[in-house]
């Protein structure tokens, strides 16, 4: 089903259904079914040193969808002169109709030597830190993402939360190619991963001129908490990382300890 098709079928019904009511003396509505985006530790790490002699500290990300609802975003602009888009978090109530959150961030199209597409602008962010002050050492430079169903987690959930029950189509393009679209869909399913690898653009965080020494890595999902979750417990992750400095080789980094669901790391 194309993406136009998919958000017009989508803002129908949300349309119809923008608030929970409770009718005088009749029974509560039904309940909304939230995502609940997990996110994992960063991994696969390594040091590359562009031709310009920038140091970049490159490594993977992960996102994992754990709770019983799908997590879709709804980007929209009214005019292709408009460049970014507006976020909208589609939630689903248990009776399978639609609430839209409105305003939950912004998607921008980006082109790149590997992609061009829309992406929804911190989803997620990273950051090296002190790991005794926990201040900020250097940030990242991610453009954004696109979030979607890379691989499978939990098998099993009910047919009821499946993409095909709500004639959903994740779009793991992202608008692909289409610049001027006004409209467009993006999702990750329940028990579905959304994984970047360091070889993906802006997966990195410069390091040019970081000292040698010990660092944390903290990877966080949904930072602004903008967005609707059943818990914000288990948006964050860190590693333990040392950055290694040797006269007349190159810069390497070793791997200490992995984190979950916090960001300290000793």
């Amino acid at each position: 089903m194309p993406v136009a098709r998919l958000c017009l079928g989508l803002l129908a019904l949300a349309g119809a259904v923008l608030a929970v009511t409770v009718p005088p003396g009749g029974a509560a509505a039904p309940a909304e079914v939230l995502p609940d985006l997990r996110q994992l530790v960063p991994d696969e790490m390594g040091i590359v040193v562009t031709r310009g002699g920038r140091e970049r500290l490159v490594f993977s990300s992960t996102v994992v969808n754990d709770g019983p609802g799908p997590f879709v975003i709804e980007g929209r602009r009214r005019s292709r002169r408009t460049p970014l888009m507006t976020a909208n978090q589609v939630v689903f109530r248990s009776d399978g109709s639609p609430v839209r959150v409105r305003d939950v961030g912004r998607l921008r199209y980006v082109r790149s030597p590997d992609h061009s597409h829309w992406h929804l602008l911190k989803l997620e962010i990273f950051e090296l830190r002190h790991p005794d002050t926990g201040a900020l050492v250097a940030p990242d430079r991610k453009t954004g993402f696109c979030p979607g169903n890379r691989y499978v987690v939990q098998r099993g959930l009910p047919v009821n939360w499946s993409r095909r029950a709500f004639g959903l189509r994740n779009d793991n393009h992202c608008g692909k190619g289409k610049a001027r679209a006004l409209a467009v869909l993006e999702s990750i399913s329940p028990g579905w991963a959304d994984v970047y690898k360091p070889n993906l653009e802006g997966q990195f965080i410069d390091v040019t001129g970081v000292p040698a020494g010990r660092y944390v890595l903290v990877n966080r999902a949904n930072a602004q908490r903008r967005m609707r979750e059943t818990s914000y417990d288990n948006n964050v992750s860190s590693a333990s990382v040392e950055l290694i400095r040797t006269p007349g080789r190159r810069p390497t980094v070793r791997t200490l300890n992995y984190c979950r669901e916090s960001a300290i790391c000793p």
